[in-house]
């Protein structure tokens, strides 16, 4: 019991570790490179609005769009 909990302990170090790292690398900051937060997140919105469209298309009321096919299927 205690290795494992010796183990679990080194795993949180190790991924402590990991996001403490410098965002830059060679000198360059990666951040630069990202579009705006707001254009992010519209991008994450308008991505939403066309699975729910070709959902609501296809496949409304049931559980899932087969988006090959535009069939559905209902699983659950």
């Amino acid at each position: 019991m205690v290795r494992i909990k010796l183990t679990v302990v080194a795993a949180a170090a190790l991924l402590w570790e990991a996001s403490a790292l410098p965002r830059k690398l060679d000198g360059v900051d990666r951040r630069q490179d990202l579009p705006p937060a707001e254009e992010r997140a519209q991008a994450v919105v308008d991505a939403f609005r066309t699975a729910w469209a070709g959902y609501y298309k296809y496949a409304f009321p049931n559980d899932e769009l087969k988006p090959v096919s535009n069939g559905y299927s209902n699983s659950r």
